[in-house]
């Protein structure tokens, strides 16, 4: 007589064949009353799975902001020829806003509502440090 061997009791799809089949392997992991070969294991699969999305969750968040920040730089970039941003034309633009801000002095006007010029240069700080991250 031949001694029975405990089997996996998960059915697979062997190729090239259109029905299911036990699985082969010997059963050495016992979840729940029943044996798993360790392929088949109920808590390894989970276990692979978690390291799955987890690995899919990082790769995700890399990818929206890496996403959100080209939208952005397409946004920023709208209305400016190819040829000028190849040309550097954007930090050339706030190099002159710095130099316009830091040659104008402050207006003194005097006026009750701020003229013109106090809200160019008003503007003119508020853009720099929104273009410096301030």
């Amino acid at each position: 007589m031949s001694e029975h061997t405990p089997q996996c009791r998960e059915f697979v799809w062997p190729r090239g064949s259109f029905h299911k089949t036990k699985c082969s392997r010997k059963g050495v992991v016992e979840r729940d009353g029943k044996l798993y070969c360790k392929q088949h294991d109920p808590l390894a699969i989970a276990a692979k799975r978690q390291a799955e999305n987890e690995k899919f969750e990082m790769k995700y968040a890399a990818n929206k902001e890496k996403t959100r920040r080209q939208r952005a730089i397409i946004n920023a970039c709208e209305g400016i020829p190819t040829e000028a941003l190849e040309a550097g034309v954007v930090a050339e633009l706030l190099e002159v806003l710095e130099n316009v801000s830091a040659h104008l002095p402050d207006c003194y006007c005097g006026y009750p509502t701020t003229c013109g010029r106090c809200r160019l240069l008003r503007h003119c700080a508020v853009v720099l440090a929104k273009a410096k991250g301030k």
